[in-house]
Formats: C-alpha cells, structure tokens, sequence
C-alpha cells in the first residue's frame, strides 16, 4: 500500500439560493485538515473549481452560560 491519494480540487455547482451559508462545525474542520478551506479572520476561503469562493464569517460557534 502507498501513499493516499492527494485531492487537486472539488467542483462545486452551487451553494444553495442564498448568499449566506451555515457551515457545520464537522465540515469546517474537515475541510480545513485535507486543505480545501482556510479561515483567515473573518474571511473564509473555498478551495473549489473553477475558482474559489470567499465567504465573510458573520458568527462564530460559541459557547452559552446557564448561570
């Protein structure tokens, strides 16, 4: 067994019929790991063909207090 496969690029037709998204935590991260997304402050950029998409990220995931 070799080395795995090395992924060039994806190709994406679209990304719904809106602008905004909602990116799943999962998805990020794992688009993040294999290099298909960067986050780079409130710039998000989809490594995707023809040409990339960037996205302004408009909330971040946080965290809630019950006190």
């Amino acid at each position: 067994m070799g080395e795995p496969a090395v992924l060039d690029y994806i190709s994406l037709a679209h990304t719904g019929t809106t602008a905004e998204q909602n990116f799943s935590i999962d998805l990020v991260t794992e688009l993040l790991n294999v290099g298909l997304m960067k986050i780079s402050g409130d710039q998000l950029l989809l490594h995707v063909h023809p040409e990339d998409l960037k996205y302004t990220i408009k909330r971040t995931p946080g965290r809630y207090c019950l006190h």
